[in-house]
């Protein structure tokens, strides 16, 4: 099979691909069916019979959407079989053997499992083709069996047919007189046979024949009338049809011996020495006949009711080893087969039955009690009556396929079956029975409902994650979200979120049914929040990232956990019945918690609704990280805008600056008088110029910094040298604007291992940023000294202080805060936080509005140098 045929079967339906793989489905059912001790000596040709038929009625079959009515190819087989010597064991196996090559090919060619629909549909169109076989062959072979028995019943008596007629053979010899032989032929089809001779020792006659419409004999037979021949006559009949005459033979008569209206054989009276027959012995013979002919039928029937016994005997053993074998092939079936007669009294019933419906078969005497096997139907739920079980439709007449009924077993617990079911007729078509065959389909039908729950979950996902991907807005996203899982998944839905301080607040989102009991719990929350630290709820699943679930909450567990009355009273208004929380994971972090919880609808929360929680979960953490994510790519690309604009501007300023000096030196070089003008332009120049090189520089560092790359030289350091010489290098500063800059240093301190440079230009950053921002009349103080294992360095101000909203942003690259009139690019401190990052140091700000703030970073001691 080449590829654009396997890519064809792949994708046809169970009918195209019987209809299409028929002869290699056949090739390998011949090939299996050898091992059956009836198929081993017949043909290639005699196998397969009218099974290629067979398959395309089952794929027929497939197709249609109405029950299958009698199918004839199934029956045809059957007859042949059961002419061929197969039992019904050995034609049921052909199916199975049928089955297993469907299978198998399709496993081969399709490369997956038979979908269910279709497998469902294969299973019932190959047990109906086995029903119709079935039904057939036990018809078949039943009407054979009667036959038989019909003929055995007519037999009466005993006797010996050729005895009789030799018997009457003689005494007609003897009762006439001039009569010199005797003879008594019986039909054998067209041929004449001799059964009875008197009088005659050599061979018979050559005038009777041996033929119907040959010789005399045969010419009575052929017109069912007595015929007699003298000598002349017997001369001129002979003659003609080239007999050689009988010169002893002077007179011929022949009667037929009838049976009823039919010749069954004719008698014959020969003379040797009378040329004519009187006719006081042809009336005699002709009675004697007549009269004998009743005794010749009845030894005959005797002799067939003789012979009959014997079949009958050979047929009744092949009967009874036939039903054991039925009863065998039924006790194997993997199906449940109940029989009953007509009146609907339950007469068979096979061990699977017992096996499925966990209990012994109820025993019933007429349909109307079939009410007490517990079944109901699967659409509406209502228990079935006696009249609607498929073994009471099928007494009615009905062929029933596929009756779906869920059943109540033995044990209590539920499951369900698939009913088929027929009428038993005799041979003039009136119901003598019914049988139903069902099969215990609960494992199908819980597949079925896993299929739809999965699909169901599938769909709904799918209509989570687009309200997720409807808005970057991720508060709106999230109302959003608990408006869908309200009601369909749970009754009461929350999120909340971790804040800023990593606490947490207010619940983000909130659904429930009942407006008013959605303002209960905000009340319930403001009133009595969960403590940070508790060991249970939101608190307890942020700081795991683990779910929690109660599949039951009791009243006793929220009385449990109520700080006092009041509490209990709201709790218990909430009428939580279930409840499960799941975290918000994103890049491992844990920042938010999805809460669910059932109550007045009774239902509860099980472990397929925690594992679809988590799963909701999942898609909206990533879609709040990416949201998240999102905004803090557009800030920082506005961030980023803000500084190149910053950048442009004060490039623009100093740029300017130098050009406007570098005039006025170029007018004052030609005046002496002007030089001291041109001196303090150059001066400006060079400030100007450093201003633009610490700029260029810092851009550098936090390119660097933020690639990894910050460039350091590391030698052992005293810090209070480095700080006496970072505060030296701000101290005119300071003085000019008025501040007093205080340097603080304890004794003894151990060296570090630095980059000197990088250390000073932390400092520098630092002191600059406290002058630039306290006012004069304030302080600056620079200190240093131990803190545990490390050596910390600290930049004081007495300025306007920083908000606490801002203390945890500070650092961040391109910051810049509301706290002064100064508004620098934001690279001071970030620069600050990644040299201290990269000596494995640490850095923090203290502040107090209106009080000033302190900047603080450790270093780690030198190993080598012991603290005193």
């Amino acid at each position: 099979m080449g590829e654009s045929e396997a890519g064809a079967a792949k994708r046809a339906h169970l009918p195209d691909f019987l209809h299409a793989r028929r002869d290699a489905i056949l090739a390998a059912w011949v090939h299996r069916i050898r091992s059956l001790a009836p198929a081993r000596c017949l043909s290639e040709a005699a196998l397969f019979d009218h099974f290629g038929q067979v398959i395309d009625r089952i794929a027929d079959g497939i197709e249609s959407t109405s029950p299958p009515g009698h199918q004839e190819p199934p029956r045809v087989h059957a007859l042949d079989r059961l002419g061929r010597g197969f039992d019904l064991r050995d034609v049921v196996h052909e199916y199975a053997i049928l089955r297993r090559c469907v299978h198998d090919l399709w496993r081969r060619e399709v490369g997956t499992p038979m979908p269910f629909d279709e497998l469902d549909r294969l299973e019932t169109a190959i047990d109906a083709a086995i029903a119709d076989a079935a039904e057939k062959y036990t018809q078949a072979q039943a009407h054979t069996l009667k036959t038989l028995n019909r003929i055995s019943e007519a037999a009466l008596g005993t006797g010996d047919v050729d005895a009789v007629l030799q018997e009457l053979a003689r005494s007609i010899l003897q009762a006439n007189g001039v009569t010199d032989m005797a003879i008594i032929l019986l039909c054998e089809g067209d041929d004449l046979r001799i059964h009875a001779m008197a009088g005659i020792e050599d061979d018979p006659p050559e005038a009777l024949g041996t033929r119907v419409g040959e010789g005399l004999a045969g010419k009575v037979v052929a017109e069912g009338r007595p015929i007699a021949l003298d000598s002349d006559e017997l001369r001129a009949w002979l003659l003609p049809h080239g007999g050689q005459g009988d010169t002893r033979l002077k007179a011929l008569y022949g009667v037929p011996l009838l049976a009823g209206e039919r010749v069954i054989g004719v008698a014959c009276l020969g003379a040797r020495r009378a040329f004519v027959l009187p006719d006081e012995e042809k009336i005699l013979f002709r009675t004697m006949v007549e009269r004998a002919s009743t005794v010749v039928v009845q030894a005959g029937l005797i002799a067939e009711r003789r012979k009959a016994e014997q079949e009958r005997e050979k047929a009744m053993a092949a009967l009874r080893a036939e039903q054991n074998r039925l009863s065998q092939v039924l006790h194997q079936l993997p199906a449940g087969v109940i029989i009953a007669d007509r009146a609907g009294k339950i007469v068979y019933g096979n061990d699977e039955v017992a096996r499925i419906w966990r209990s012994p078969l109820i025993p019933s005497e007429r349909v109307e009690e079939y009410g007490a096997w517990q079944g109901f139907d699967p659409v509406d739920g209502h228990p079935l009556r006696s009249e609607e079980w498929a073994l009471a439709r099928a007494l009615a007449g009905e062929r029933i396929l596929d009756q779906q009924v869920e059943i109540k077993r033995g044990d209590g617990t539920r499951g369900y079956i698939s009913n088929s079911g027929a009428p038993l007729r005799d041979e003039a078509g009136r119901i003598v029975g019914g049988v139903v065959a069902f099969y215990d389909i609960t494992a199908q039908k819980e597949a079925e409902k896993q299929r739809d729950r999965l699909m169901d979950e599938m769909r709904f996902l799918s209509e989570v994650s687009e309200v997720l991907n409807l808005s970057l807005d991720y508060d709106k996203t999230l109302a959003r979200l608990t408006r869908l899982l309200v009601p369909r998944l749970a009754d009461w839905c929350s999120v909340d979120m971790v804040r800023e301080d990593g606490t947490i607040g207010d619940f983000v989102a909130v659904a429930h049914g009942d407006p008013a009991k959605v303002a209960l719990v905000h009340e319930l929350r403001k009133r009595y929040p969960t403590p940070q630290d508790a060991s249970y709820g939101v608190p307890h699943v942020l700081r795991t990232g683990e779910p929690e679930w109660l599949p039951e909450v009791t009243a006793e567990m929220n009385r449990a956990s109520a700080r006092d009355p009041e509490e209990v009273e709201m709790v218990l208004a909430l009428g939580l019945r279930s409840y499960l929380s799941v975290p918000l994971n994103a890049r491992g972090r844990t920042f938010g918690v999805i809460s669910l919880a059932m109550a007045e609808s009774g239902r509860t929360l099980g472990a397929r609704d925690l594992a679809l929680s988590q799963e909701i979960a999942r898609r909206a953490a990533y879609a709040i990280d990416n949201a998240r994510l999102y905004r803090i790519a557009r800030e920082a690309s506005a961030v980023r805008d803000n500084l190149l604009a910053i950048v442009s501007h004060d490039l623009k300023n100093l740029l300017g600056t130098i050009v406007l000096s570098g005039a006025a030196i170029s007018r004052s070089l030609s005046d002496p008088t002007k030089l001291p003008k041109a001196q303090r332009a150059a001066e400006v120049i060079q400030r100007t110029g450093a201003r633009m090189d610490r700029l260029i520089h810092d851009l550098v560092d936090v390119a660097q910094i933020q690639m990894g790359r910050l460039a350091m030289v590391k030698r052992m350091h005293d810090p209070a040298a480095i700080v006496a010489e970072a505060a030296e290098a701000f101290s005119a500063q300071a003085q000019e604007k008025g501040l007093t800059l205080e340097v603080a240093v304890e004794r003894d301190l151990p060296e570090v291992s630095c980059d000197r440079e990088r250390v000073l230009q932390v400092l520098s950053n630092l002191l600059s940023n406290a002058i630039k921002v306290t006012p004069a009349g304030g302080a600056v103080a620079a200190r240093c000294g131990r803190r545990g294992e490390d050596v910390c360095f600290s930049v004081s101000d007495t300025g306007p202080g920083i908000v606490d909203e801002e203390l945890p942003h500070v650092f961040e690259r391109y910051f810049r805060g509301q706290r002064t009139e100064y508004k620098g690019m934001g690279l001071g401190l970030a620069i600050v936080k990644g040299i201290v990052d990269a000596h494995g140091g640490w850095v923090k700000a203290d502040s107090r509005v209106g009080e000033g703030a302190t900047f603080s970073f450790g270093l780690p001691a030198a190993a080598n140098t012991p603290f005193p």
